[in-house]
């Protein structure tokens, strides 16, 4: 089966924790997220059409250094069937797989279960509708949330390792306001483990307005992540400055 990529990262260290991990990026996503770093695969002429067994025969290139395969977006979850038949492979190859979504496909979510070791899921704002839309350039923000609350129900319910993630974005996701609610509602579904993340801007945006913001500094986002951890145990930050820190 053919999948739209744009491209492999053949080595890692910062994409799945705990393993050198090559890095396939899939094309494709339901959102226009005004700050998107990846926007580039976004559109498919940016993208290669290529067999799905290529992708997998191209990774295990590099085993035993590479002990595990992150794939993400875009969102790898708008290619289905093939994004099934690359984790097949790989866990077939005794490599581990994380997969990185937007929780907009539960349905889909379910069904890749199996195949996945890992799953980091981006939470774009508190799960309000308006805030949401605004956040993932969508109209149908009450939509979104509600599919949001179905992936979170249906991987909370699985026994596959579980990280929710928020990029701090200045101007619209940036308020202690904005991530007590966020912990609040991953409280809610009996989630312990929370990160937060630096946006960085360096690569482009989408929108071009976001270029000219400055990353939040790591000490804002340590106050930030102490907030949280009062709602929540596990906390942790990830920024350019200091690299992945436990709060």
């Amino acid at each position: 089966m053919k999948v739209q990529t744009g491209g492999i990262t053949e080595l890692s260290t910062v994409d799945y924790p705990g393993h050198v991990a090559s890095v396939l990026y899939l094309c494709g996503c339901p959102f226009r997220c005004p700050w998107c770093q990846n926007f580039t695969i976004l559109d498919k002429k940016n993208c290669q059409e290529v067999e799905s067994d290529k992708i997998v025969e191209k990774i295990l290139e590099n085993q035993p250094l590479v002990n595990g395969v992150c794939i993400t977006g875009g969102e790898p979850l708008q290619q289905l069937e093939g994004t099934i038949e690359i984790c097949r492979a790989l866990k077939d190859a005794d490599m581990d797989v994380k997969l990185d979504t937007n929780g907009f496909y539960p349905e889909h979510v379910k069904r890749i279960l199996e195949f996945v070791d890992f799953i980091a899921m981006d939470i774009k704002a508190p799960l309000e509708g308006e805030k949401y839309a605004k956040a993932t350039g969508r109209k149908d923000g009450k939509e979104q949330v509600e599919k949001l609350k179905q992936t979170l129900e249906i991987i909370t319910k699985s026994d596959v390792e579980f990280e929710p993630r928020t990029t701090l974005v200045p101007t619209l996701i940036d308020s202690k306001e904005d991530i007590l609610k966020i912990a609040d509602s991953l409280k809610s579904y009996g989630i312990n483990r929370y990160v937060l993340q630096q946006f960085r801007p360096e690569g482009g945006c989408l929108e071009a307005e976001y270029e000219n913001y400055a990353s939040l500094p790591r000490d804002y986002i340590m106050d930030l992540a102490r907030e949280a951890k009062k709602i929540l145990p596990e906390i942790l930050i990830r920024t350019k400055e200091s690299g992945e820190e436990k709060v």
